[in-house]
């Protein structure tokens, strides 16, 4: 379905190619806002811990600095736990929660300052950012600048850097999980949407599949018409065809009427002619009689190739081979009632194009062997893939044998006579008009005659045709 240079093969690329972007896109907007969500998320439970952090520093009347209370998580008050709160003045670690034990969070420098607000705490300068933790693992954390007033109005105000943060690893475990959820749906939402694709492309263009095949079997002599049955898209083309195909038919009908009309009209001046020249005495007369009968030949020979119907393609012509075979043994009995004529032709073969033709052929072929055979002509037929220099144009094609018991020539001048546009009756003796209408035939129908010793002795014909399929078991 999908073999290059093929419609579908286009849009089903296409189509992948933006479903592949489409879904690509996808997964980078929702893994990116997955991660500006989580780190958004974290990023307010730490400045909630800082916020709870500040509003419990107090300082002792010595300038000792601690908290009032706790700030309600377990967590800090664990060795190594994962969360941790800091306090620092003056680059001096003055507080910290006892889950850094005796490590200390190394902060960057802030930049920012401290104004008091009030006479309390100010949160001032926050800043976010990453730092290595007591177990060198990714901490995240927030830090602001505050200024404390001393209890004592003797002493200063106390300006602080406040920092909590929390181990990053289970941020970074959920983004692990969405991006590997992501991957498997999205992996198995663009499977489908690839499947449906293709399924879509072969159900639309299935029609066109099928007006294919009809036209094949047109070819083949399966049928004569196309289908008119199918999506309405279509349905200008099949007409348009059909069109074309019964106008071939009529044009060609047409044409073998006028052929033949024009055969008759002729025959009777020809005629008349030539009673008059047998009245012509001596050597005029001679001459006379010679060039109406080279008219006489030349136009039969003309007329008859006028008549040929060619091969067909696409009329879905059909010819029974053997029933062919048969009427016209019929006829060379009745002429020849001395010969023994033996039809050997399979049933199913079936000749793609017109009957007129076959049995033009087959008149011709078996009128010469009957003239020439000593008492035995055989018609016999078998299907068989052509030879390329026979002019075959198509695999399916099928031979046809008419072999006589007579004189034959020799290989030289059968092959000299059989050659494509000399006219045989000029070649071998007894080959006359009748070869020269066969082989004119059979090259309407991309084969030719081929002329040898047959195995009777004599001489065997030999065309090559085009065969036709089984017949349909329903017309549409």
């Amino acid at each position: 379905m999908l073999e290059r240079g093929t419609l579908a093969r286009r849009l089903v690329l296409v189509s992948l190619a933006w479903i592949a972007i489409a879904i690509a896109a996808g997964a980078v907007a929702l893994s990116l806002s997955f991660r500006s969500a989580l780190g958004a998320a974290e990023d307010a439970r730490l400045e909630a811990w800082l916020h709870a952090l500040v509003a419990a520093l107090r300082i002792a009347p010595g300038g000792d600095v601690g908290l009032a209370r706790g700030l309600g998580d377990p967590r800090f008050d664990q060795v190594f736990s994962g969360v941790y709160w800091q306090i620092e003045s003056a680059d001096r670690i003055v507080a910290a929660s006892r889950s850094l034990w005796d490590e200390r969070l190394d902060l960057p420098i802030d930049p920012g300052s401290g104004t008091p607000a009030h006479a309390t705490e100010t949160a001032t300068a926050t800043i976010h950012g990453s730092v290595e933790g007591p177990r060198r693992q990714r901490l995240r954390f927030v830090a602001e600048r505050i200024v404390l007033q001393n209890l004592s109005p003797e002493s200063g105000d106390t300006a602080l850097r406040v920092a909590v943060a929390a181990d990053d690893d289970e941020t970074r475990s959920a983004i692990a999980r969405l991006d590997a959820l992501l991957a498997v749906a999205l992996g198995a939402l663009a499977a489908g949407l690839a499947a449906a694709v293709v399924l879509q492309v072969r159900f639309g263009l299935a029609p066109l599949a099928r007006l294919s095949r009809a036209l094949d079997a047109v070819r083949a002599g399966e049928r004569e018409r196309l289908p008119e049955a199918g999506p309405r898209e279509l349905a200008p083309l099949v007409a348009s065809l059909n069109a074309l195909l019964d106008d071939e038919n009529e044009r060609l009908r047409r044409a073998r009427t006028q052929a033949g009309n024009l055969a008759h009209a002729l025959r009777t001046p020809l005629a008349l002619l030539a009673l008059d020249a047998e009245t012509v005495p001596g050597e005029p007369g001679e001459a006379i009689r010679r060039r109406l009968a080279d008219v006489r030949t030349e136009i039969e020979q003309r007329m008859a190739r006028a008549a040929i119907a060619g091969p067909l393609v696409v009329r879905g012509a059909r010819t029974s081979l053997a029933e062919a075979a048969s009427a016209v043994a019929v006829t060379l009995r009745r002429l020849f009632p001395d010969r023994t004529i033996d039809v050997d032709v399979p049933a199913h073969l079936a000749f793609r194009g017109d009957r007129d033709d076959l049995v033009e052929m087959l008149g011709n072929l078996g009128e010469n062997a009957c003239k020439w055979a000593r008492a035995r002509v055989r018609i016999s037929a078998e299907p068989f893939a052509d030879e390329p220099e026979r002019g075959a144009r198509d695999d399916a094609r099928l031979v046809l044998r008419v072999d006589d018991d007579g004189p034959g020539m020799d290989d030289s001048a059968a092959s000299h006579a059989a050659e494509r546009g000399v006219r045989l009756d000029e070649r071998a003796p007894g080959a006359g008009l009748g070869l020269s209408i066969v082989s004119d035939i059979a090259s309407a129908h991309g084969g030719r005659l081929h002329l040898a010793r047959s195995p009777l002795g004599g001489l065997r014909a030999e065309v090559s045709l085009p065969a036709a399929g089984s017949p349909p078991r329903s017309r549409d």
